[in-house]
């Protein structure tokens, strides 16, 4: 870094590429899904792997890992809506 305004932008970047609640959430709402928590937390343990998404669904707890906005999106659209796991995104199949 030579100057605060690239680490600024480079904050910026990276924060936007990370935003995966925001994303959920968006992705939520515009599915109308009423019965849904979205929530930040602090880290879990798994830092590298992170940015993490964990799927509370049945009594199951699933973990996807290395999320993307992409990958939120189908995780809510595959598994919150329709019941199925992303199994390529977990961290342990199920």
């Amino acid at each position: 870094m030579k100057s605060l305004e690239e680490l600024k932008a480079l904050r910026d970047k990276m924060k936007s590429a990370t935003d995966n609640r925001a994303v959920a959430g968006d992705e939520a709402d515009k599915r109308q899904l009423h019965n849904v928590s979205i929530s930040q937390t602090g880290c879990i343990g798994l830092c590298r792997l992170e940015p993490i998404v964990e799927v509370f669904k049945n009594g199951e707890k699933y973990t996807y890992v290395l999320m993307t906005p992409e990958k939120a999106r189908r995780v809510v659209a595959e598994h919150v809506v329709n019941g199925n796991a992303v199994k390529e995104f977990l961290i342990a199949e199920k």
